[in-house]
């Protein structure tokens, strides 16, 4: 039985995604924990001895997907600065209690790695449910809530990527995290985060935010 291998996307799959489209709106909550953090910095710089990686430079988790930000609406995942500025002026009257998530270990697939985690409290769901209500989600399956922290650049065994992996099977966890805010932010996904790869730099401008707890 052949080994998978991780994926790296190329630039022609990353154009047919943006079709020229420079703004890609989510809502996300920072990840500021130093501990996780440091985990992180660890992980990759040992994953980078296998494999190259594109570090995820602002971890975060991801609560909503809103899509490409138009004036006007022309493909499935596009959403309208109309639908935008509903969803921030529900989510300052929102009542929003302190949030916290469980880091519960370190995963991987064919195209990141991964910290996946439980989440405290019903804050994130709250706020999926009041963006859910302006407009519809770009999600390809259900919501998966997990913190990337790198992408690959290159390709090799899957196998690999475990061996490495396995050794922090074993960690300091859990580790909660305090969810301190929810932000709307536009990431930039014409341009790729590194030549030849269709990965966006994942560079963004925050729009609007809102303290929780």
């Amino acid at each position: 039985m052949l080994d998978r291998t991780t994926k790296t996307p190329c630039i022609k799959i990353m154009e047919d995604w943006h079709k020229g489209r420079k703004n890609y709106s989510v809502w996300l909550a920072k990840i500021n924990s130093k501990e996780l953090l440091e985990l992180a910095d660890i992980i990759t710089g040992e994953l980078f001895q296998t494999v190259k990686i594109i570090k995820v430079n602002q971890p975060h988790i991801t609560i909503f997907v809103s899509g490409f930000v138009v004036d006007k609406k022309k493909y499935d995942d596009d959403v309208s600065l109309d639908s935008l500025s509903e969803s921030i002026s529900k989510l300052s009257k929102l009542k929003l209690d302190t949030s916290k998530l469980k880091v519960t270990g370190i995963n991987y697939n064919e195209h990141v790695i991964y910290f996946s985690l439980d989440i405290l409290g019903d804050s994130i769901s709250k706020l999926r449910e009041v963006f859910s209500s302006v407009s519809r989600e770009v999600i390809f399956n259900r919501y998966f809530p997990h913190i990337t922290i790198g992408h690959y650049a290159s390709n090799v065994p899957l196998s690999m990527i475990s061996s490495v992996l396995d050794k922090y099977k074993v960690l300091p966890l859990p580790i909660e995290v305090q969810v301190e805010e929810v932000e709307c932010v536009w990431f930039d996904a014409l341009t790729p985060a590194m030549e030849g790869i269709g990965i966006c730099k994942g560079e963004f401008i925050t729009i609007a935010k809102r303290s929780i707890g």
